[in-house]
């Protein structure tokens, strides 16, 4: 018995005959003949079972039957071209000192014309009657169900109320309505009464109290912070700060409550007080001197802080080196060391602060880089 099957792969080392030669073996001839005929039949082979009619869930193989599709063909997606940037060798090139736009956007605003007065970010409706008016005092309610107090005195802390915020945490000021302001909407800012140099209520944390003259402060959720309604851009600014309640005067801390004393337990842990100065950019939820946008002084150990780092007031100078004293240069003196009764700021304490800051024309000099020392 013959198996004939077709051969595909390359295995075989004799080459099959031409079909212009002659073969003298008849069986190759007959094997030849059957592989081509097996070879020409094989597409038949494959439609064996396909069923005669074709359906929507059998279509037909033959692209001969296939009715053309009416949907049209859809053009090719037309991409945006790319914009082609130059080398960073080109644009250094090309500059000539002057400073490269980043974008088409800040090549637009850089070509804009400024006109004077600058426009206006905001559409604010026209000035109301009542807008003209002064404003009012604000509306203080005592906080409940204690009061709070100024130690020897029976003035009472109160917190404002309906002042302008939002989810943001944005920082409002009062505007007043005034005909000498047409280019800005005749809108300018104010401040209700008292008009002096105090603690600001709009700049200052939400759970903060103040007095009815706005300069005396205090706080019911740890540390917290306000600032006055002054701002320091040059020039010289000093102010004091008085303790009414911080750090015991006689030393050492608090005395414990006696047992029974619900009123001193309640009380809770004695409460410490920070002052400095800090910029617009400093959180009110936290102490001056938190970070790197203020400066302040502890009570306890009397010392500054700056990005919660604390420091010295009075560093010990540098030892100086062998040789110096053949020079004829005296040893450092040493370092400055308060008494250990006075390392502290306590309550009745007062404390001035004095800040000096360039002028800003020199202050511009130096952030453009145009200053020169000499």
């Amino acid at each position: 018995m013959k198996v004939e099957t077709m051969d595909t792969t390359m295995a075989d080392p004799d080459p099959a005959p031409q079909p212009d030669q002659a073969s003298d073996n008849p069986d190759t001839d007959n094997t030849t003949n059957n592989n081509n005929h097996n070879t020409l039949h094989a597409p038949e082979h494959e439609h064996a079972h396909a069923p005669k009619e074709p359906s929507p869930l059998n279509p037909s193989h033959s692209s001969a039957s296939r009715p053309p599709s009416k949907t049209p063909a859809p053009p090719p997606i037309q991409r945006e071209q790319r914009e082609k940037k130059d080398s960073l060798k080109k644009r250094e090139s090309a500059m000539d000192g002057k400073p490269p736009p980043t974008s088409s956007l800040g090549k637009r605003k850089a070509n804009a014309a400024h006109a004077h007065p600058s426009p206006q970010r905001f559409n604010v409706p026209p000035p109301r009657p009542q807008d003209f008016e002064a404003p009012k005092e604000d509306v203080m309610v005592s906080h409940e169900p204690n009061a709070f107090e100024i130690p020897h005195s029976h003035r009472q802390l109160y917190k404002p109320v309906d002042l302008a915020e939002n989810k943001r945490g944005y920082r409002y000021q009062r505007a007043i309505a005034d005909p000498h302001f047409p280019h800005k909407q005749f809108y300018r800012a104010t401040s209700p009464p008292p008009h002096y140099g105090r603690f600001s209520f709009e700049d200052a944390d939400r759970n903060m109290h103040f007095a009815t003259d706005a300069l005396v402060t205090t706080n019911e959720k740890g540390w917290r912070m306000v600032r006055s309604n002054l701002c320091a851009r040059e020039g010289t600014m000093y102010y004091e700060v008085k303790i009414h309640k911080g750090v015991p005067a006689m030393g050492g801390e608090a005395p414990a409550p006696a047992e029974g004393d619900a009123s001193a337990a309640a009380s809770g842990p004695q409460p410490h007080v920070r002052f400095g100065f800090a910029r617009r950019e400093a959180p009110l939820d936290g102490p001056v001197g938190f970070d790197g946008y203020s400066y302040g002084i502890t009570d306890i150990r009397f010392e500054p802080m700056h990005r919660s780092r604390p420091s010295k007031f009075f560093h010990p100078k540098p030892k100086p080196k062998k040789g110096a004293s053949k020079a004829g240069l005296t040893t450092a003196p040493p370092p400055i060391t308060l008494p250990l009764e006075d390392q502290d700021v306590r309550e009745g304490d007062v404390i001035g602060l004095e800040l000096q800051l360039p002028s800003l024309n020199l202050h511009r000099k130096i952030v453009t880089g145009v200053y020169n020392p000499a």
